[in-house]
């Protein structure tokens, strides 16, 4: 399992949108987000993977918001760029 990578992923319009609103922000300085797609890249609920892989973290109710839900909080993009991801790869199958 590739733990280190907390199973994201993202697809390329994701990004070139958040590039986008990044490029035409108007706020002063700098600040950091996250970058994930939705959903995790595994089959394994997220629940159950991070139970898994990660049995002494702490489990937020994020992870209530779908069986697949990412692992990585994206919600600083969309507080300071109005951005979410779109894509799944589950959409593409």
């Amino acid at each position: 399992m590739q733990r280190n990578t907390l199973f994201s992923y993202v697809h390329l319009s994701d990004v070139a949108d958040l590039v986008r609103r990044t490029v035409e922000a108007t706020f002063d300085g700098h600040e950091r987000v996250w970058v994930s797609a939705p959903d995790t890249s595994a089959a394994m609920p997220s629940r159950e993977l991070a139970a898994t892989v990660f049995p002494d973290a702490e489990l937020r109710d994020a992870l209530g918001d779908g069986e697949h839900a990412a692992l990585i909080d994206t919600g600083n993009a969309e507080t300071l760029l109005d951005w979410a991801p779109e894509w799944s790869w589950r959409q593409l199958r």
